[in-house]
């Protein structure tokens, strides 16, 4: 993984294990350091997102794996308490504009984004 060149083949987001990251150095590609909580980055903290949209400039992936995580919008949800999964939904919207405004950034420079989520996910 590579934390200082620009112009990279792979970067993901809300990696977790980064094991998509792993595969693709693996292939030969040119990977930049995932942005999750693993790599310092607790994207509920504005500080953390704005690191997270500088590495994003920074390193230009062609590709980008957005991955936020899924449990809030799971159709599980739908027998939870409506209460306590509107608050956890509430929290992690910030999350969902994150990849939002990425998806949008990279798609504008004619980038490629992959998102990770249920397809019944109600994100």
């Amino acid at each position: 993984l590579i934390d200082s060149s620009n112009d990279t083949d792979f970067k993901d987001m809300f990696s977790s294990c980064a094991r998509a990251s792993q595969y693709c150095s693996k292939a030969g590609l040119k990977v930049a350091s995932p942005i999750d909580l693993n790599t310092g980055f607790d994207l509920y903290q504005e500080s953390d997102r704005t690191g997270a949209w500088a590495s994003i400039k920074k390193h230009r992936p062609e590709v980008i794996w957005l991955a936020p995580p899924c449990s809030p919008w799971s159709r599980l949800q739908d027998i939870s308490n409506p209460v306590a999964v509107w608050e956890n939904q509430r929290e992690d919207k910030t999350l969902v504009r994150l990849c939002v405004g990425a998806a949008h950034w990279e798609v504008k420079h004619g980038r490629t984004v992959i998102i990770e989520n249920p397809a019944a996910s109600n994100i």
